[in-house]
C-alpha cells in the first residue's frame, strides 16, 4: 500500500487493540505544557485526528467548545469513550472536505497530533492550506509530528505495524508550513528523553520524539 492510499482499515485495526490512552506519558505532559499558555481567549478548538480523544477530553476540560474529527470509525468510538459528550464528534476525510464549510465554523485553535507523516508531501499541503482557510481572525495551528532523528523511529513499526509514516525535520516541517501560507511564530522539539529532566531546550530541535510549530494565518 503506497501512502497516499485508504489506510482507514489499518487505523481501525490499530485503535481497536489500542483501547483507552487516558495515561499520561511523557510526551503528552510536554504537549499540555506547550498547549496550556495557547488557549488563553480560545473559544474553539478542532482535534483534527482525534485518534483516542486524550487531546480532545483535555481541551473540553478547559471549558472550549470542541470539535473532533477522524477518518475513522474506531477512533471516534474511542474518543467518544475518552472525552465524552460534549466533544462534537465526526467523521471526515481531511483531503476532501472544506472544514469550515462542512462543520460550520471558524476556529480559533486547530491541533493535530502524529496526522502529517502519513500522507505525502502534496496532500500534507492540501491539509494545511485547508486549516490555514478554516482559521478565525486570531486563529492558530499547533501541528506535532515525529522527529526523523528520533530513537523512536527504530522500534514504531513494532508498537504500529501497517501504519505507513514518514518522520520529519524540524526544517521541512517549517518549509511545508511556509508554502501552506502559514506564519511560524514558535517551532521545537520534545520529549529528548521520557523523564522529568530532559534537555528540550538544548536537544529538542535535533533530537527530541516530536517536532512541532505553532503559525498563523499569513496576513501577506
Amino acid at each position: 500500500m503506497s501512502q497516499d492510499e485508504n489506510q482507514t482499515a489499518n487505523w481501525n485495526r490499530f485503535w481497536s487493540i489500542s483501547g483507552e490512552s487516558d495515561k499520561l506519558s511523557w510526551s503528552k505532559k510536554r504537549l499540555i505544557e506547550l498547549l496550556s499558555p495557547l488557549l488563553l481567549n480560545r473559544k474553539i478548538v478542532l482535534d483534527a485526528g482525534c485518534g483516542s480523544g486524550f487531546f480532545s477530553k483535555f481541551f473540553s476540560e478547559k471549558n472550549l467548545e470542541v470539535y473532533s474529527v477522524d477518518n475513522s470509525d474506531e477512533a471516534l468510538k474511542l474518543c467518544r469513550k475518552t472525552a465524552g459528550d460534549k466533544v462534537r464528534l465526526k467523521k471526515l476525510d481531511l483531503l476532501k472536505t472544506p472544514l469550515h464549510t462542512s462543520l460550520n465554523a471558524r476556529f480559533d485553535l486547530i491541533f493535530t497530533d502524529g496526522l502529517l507523516e502519513h500522507f505525502s508531501p502534496h496532500l500534507q499541503l492540501k491539509i494545511l492550506s485547508n486549516f490555514r482557510d478554516s482559521l478565525s481572525s486570531h486563529g492558530i495551528v499547533v501541528t506535532v509530528v515525529p522527529n526523523k532523528f528520533s530513537f523512536w523511529q527504530i522500534i514504531r513499526p513494532f508498537f504500529m505495524p501497517g501504519i505507513i509514516e514518514t518522520p520529519f525535520t524540524l526544517r521541512k516541517l517549517n518549509l511545508l508550513h511556509a508554502k501552506a501560507g502559514l506564519s511560524i511564530f514558535k517551532s521545537g522539539g520534545l520529549n529528548v528523553l521520557p523523564i522529568a529532566f530532559s534537555p528540550e531546550k538544548l536537544l529538542g530541535k535535533q533530537l527530541g520524539m516530536l517536532l512541532y510549530t505553532v503559525a498563523t494565518r499569513d496576513c501577506q
